[in-house]
């Protein structure tokens, strides 16, 4: 297979090895996840093959245990074993994930790119992390200034963790990710980097957010479009960020239209917020890498400080009272 039809990735330690039949597909992959290419050639870490068919069928011998939408609106079918777990777009073609060989694959219909950009990719990115002991979380993780640490800001999607980690990051916190995070444990201690992705920017986000600039009248059903990171320059710092320990588990609560509000959370109440927006189940019951997933969050919930944020009205001072309160933390464990 020709070079550029192949490439590998090293997320923190954690490598995908991706070869292609079309090399639309790694081109479009190297550009998406340009800070995590690597030059190394060895086997080790996970594989992903890609390849086009015009007519892509799931094997009739996988079980189905779920239909409906993904979270990025595409109609989908899944199906389920202890071992494996694949997604079927239909009109699009399958990505399937075998967790025991450490190994993934998409058939798709030529053109099918976009369509596998989001859940079926991220899928196969979070099966590749966790070879490492690594696990994604849906949440925005940032930096806390002038401490080595760092926040996850948990709260499902529409909640508003997009607008509160620009608005933070504008405010002096360094921005990681405004969705997505993986964290790990090294030496006893929770830490957590940022996997960027294209950011969804609302029209209402736009709106409170002034400084991000003009935008394009490119706005879909949903009010939003896709901003690229490299586009905030002017606004943040934007760059690839190691691991950063974990300072505090911060759960977005409801806007407020008083001031801020920032209050220790139950860690029972956390963790089932966490595992309600993260950890799948199926008819069949709960799968082993689900149950894995529960346990990271537990023992994450469990080992740091949470807090409730409510944001409130005024924008320009949301980084500066959370900075203060994660101030007098104080290395206290303020969750409950």
């Amino acid at each position: 297979m020709a070079e550029s039809n192949a490439l590998v990735l090293d997320f923190e330690g954690a490598v995908l090895r991706v070869s292609a039949s079309n090399a639309r597909w790694t081109q479009m992959l190297a550009d998406g996840c340009h800070w995590f290419l690597s030059g190394a050639s060895d086997a080790r870490g996970f594989s992903l093959s890609i390849e086009e068919d015009e007519r892509p069928r799931v094997p009739e011998a996988f079980p189905h245990t779920w239909s409906g939408r993904l979270i990025e609106g595409t109609a989908a079918n899944l199906y389920e074993t202890e071992d494996t777990w694949t997604v079927e777009l239909p009109g699009y073609g399958h990505a399937t994930i075998n967790y025991a060989e450490k190994q993934a694959s998409i058939i798709a219909r030529p053109g099918g790119f976009d369509a596998f950009m989001y859940t079926p990719l991220s899928a196969i990115v979070e099966a590749t992390l966790s070879t490492q002991g690594q696990r994604v979380l849906h949440a925005a993780c940032l930096g806390v200034p002038n401490t080595p640490g760092s926040i996850l800001l948990c709260a499902p999607s529409g909640f508003g963790k997009t607008t509160t980690s620009l608005a933070l990051a504008h405010g002096g916190f360094i921005f990681m990710a405004d969705d997505t995070s993986a964290v790990l444990k090294d030496d006893g201690h929770w830490k957590v980097w940022g996997i960027p992705n294209r950011i969804k920017v609302h029209r209402r986000t736009a709106e409170l957010l002034p400084w991000i600039g003009d935008l394009p009248d490119n706005w879909n059903a949903e009010d939003e479009q896709g901003v690229h990171i490299d586009d905030l320059r002017h606004a943040f710092q934007v760059r690839k960020h190691p691991p950063r320990p974990v300072h505090a588990v911060v759960m977005l609560g409801e806007r407020t239209d008083d001031s801020h509000q920032i209050n220790p959370v139950s860690r029972a109440e956390a963790l089932l917020q966490i595992a309600q927006d993260n950890v799948s189940n199926s008819p069949t019951g709960v799968k082993p890498w689900s149950q894995s997933q529960f346990s990271v969050y537990a023992d994450l919930v469990r080992s740091n400080p949470v807090l409730q944020l409510r944001v409130g009205s005024d924008l320009t001072t949301l980084a500066p009272m959370l900075e203060q309160a994660l101030a007098r933390l104080s290395g206290t464990d303020e969750g409950q």
